[in-house]
């Protein structure tokens, strides 16, 4: 350790990184306070300029520093916010391939067929279109499930009117 020229009775020595580092105070007696160049020297020391203010190095690496978490809490929201979109979207589209096997289904049990004929076709226009609820809503992973109605009438028969003995159906199934 070194005593400096006008520092009085105050000791610096050098800290690790080559900056001077206050060591120990004056003697018990005296006041602690150190001279103007002490406080100009410690000033330069810590990243200050002679006025007190931060030098434009100190605020660069603030501002970096500011900018990097801002950046870090940006990803973090919009990765926090994509799951809950993509959780809720795929709610939804599940919720619309139930609602549109239900629409077919309600058709189905609403259709009343005037003959065997037009019962086929009942069956296999409504079925087509229970069959592709999973390929429209192929990302939910469901299945559909059709039952084809079952014509009960007579061919030819005009006193037994057309209905159907079973009627047709088709019901959604989301994944497992």
């Amino acid at each position: 350790m070194r005593s400096h020229a006008g520092l009085g009775s105050l000791r610096y020595g050098l800290a690790s990184h080559g900056r001077l580092q206050k060591v120990a105070a004056r003697s018990a007696g005296d006041k602690a306070t150190p001279s103007r160049a002490a406080r100009r020297d410690h000033s330069h020391a810590i990243g200050r300029d002679a006025a007190g203010l931060a030098t434009l190095g100190w605020l660069l690496i603030a501002a970096a520093v500011a900018s990097i978490t801002g950046l870090a809490v940006a990803m973090v929201q919009s990765l926090v916010g994509g799951v809950g979109e993509s959780v809720a979207g795929y709610s939804a589209r599940l919720a619309a391939a139930n609602l549109m096997a239900s629409e077919i289904h309600r058709e189905a049990q609403a259709s009343s067929p005037g003959d065997a004929d037009d019962a086929d076709q009942l069956n296999r226009r409504l079925g087509s279109r229970c069959g592709r609820v999973p390929m429209v809503f192929a990302d939910t992973g469901g299945t559909t499930h059709w039952k084809p109605g079952i014509f009960a009438g007579r061919p030819g028969s005009v006193s037994d009117p057309p209905r159907w003995g079973a009627k047709p159906s088709c019901a959604f199934a989301g994944p497992r």
